[in-house]
């Protein structure tokens, strides 16, 4: 029985989805579940996704989440864990690629031991070519990182982080509704609460930088979400005493 969900937000994503199903099916490992959410796409993302599952569902367990009314980013990640029946779960964006022995390392971190966070290393690619890492202040190299090492030399995306369901749903935490930039108070905290945290010194997701990305554009919803998730971060440190 697979132990980890990929967690995938779709919103027109159609042209980036070839790739995205390329990556899925040359894992190593396969054992793992997919779960789509398909947020009220207006270009061909259903019939692309339902294909998939058609022709792939004996790969790895496929689903497909399709909302009637689009909710956001926030409400879609909310959602995708609500979900989630597997013991672990980790977010890929439709726009990004997974290393091909992602699911074996993953899986293989967690066979003998639960964590209540695993994560590693990734790369960025612009146009289809790999560039240098410049999100990356340092790189580490012990096997076991800290919160205030991943603080200090990483950043706070969702995604490229295997989280624990049940330890995950006693944090009490969510993704704030109708905002971007929504992942940073909950990863933040996150690794401020973990007590097993186990750092892979391993690539394992590849961000594709994308030009016209919901937290690129300059607009009054952005400093808006900015805001209101920093009030939030601000927030849950305080109630856990680690401001």
């Amino acid at each position: 029985m697979s132990k980890i969900s990929l967690l995938i937000p779709c919103f027109n994503k159609e042209k980036y989805l070839p790739i995205l199903f390329r990556t899925l099916k040359k894992q190593t490992d396969k054992n793992f579940n997919v779960i789509f959410l398909n947020d009220k796409s207006t270009d061909n993302t259903e019939f692309m996704l339902q294909e998939f599952k058609k022709n792939n569902n004996h790969l790895f367990d496929i689903n497909i989440i399709s909302l009637k009314k689009n909710s956001g980013i926030s409400r879609a990640r909310n959602l995708l864990i609500e979900s989630c029946q597997t013991d672990y779960f980790y977010f890929l964006d439709p726009d990004d690629q997974l290393y091909a022995h992602t699911i074996q390392y993953l899986n293989l971190a967690i066979e003998k031991e639960n964590f209540d966070l695993v994560y590693g290393t990734f790369s960025l690619k612009y146009k289809n070519i790999r560039i240098f890492n410049y999100f990356r202040k340092k790189q580490i190299k012990k096997v076991n990182a800290n919160p205030i090492s991943f603080l200090k030399n990483e950043q706070y995306f969702i995604w490229n982080k295997l989280i624990n369901k049940n330890w995950y749903t006693n944090q009490n935490l969510h993704f704030l509704n109708g905002t971007i930039f929504e992942d940073f108070p909950v990863t933040i905290n996150l690794f401020f609460r973990a007590r097993k945290i186990k750092y892979l010194n391993k690539n394992l997701y590849i961000y594709k930088i994308n030009d016209l990305g919901l937290s690129r554009s300059l607009n009054r919803e952005r400093i808006s979400g900015i805001a209101k998730n920093l009030d939030y971060l601000y927030t849950e440190l305080e109630k856990t005493r680690n401001i």
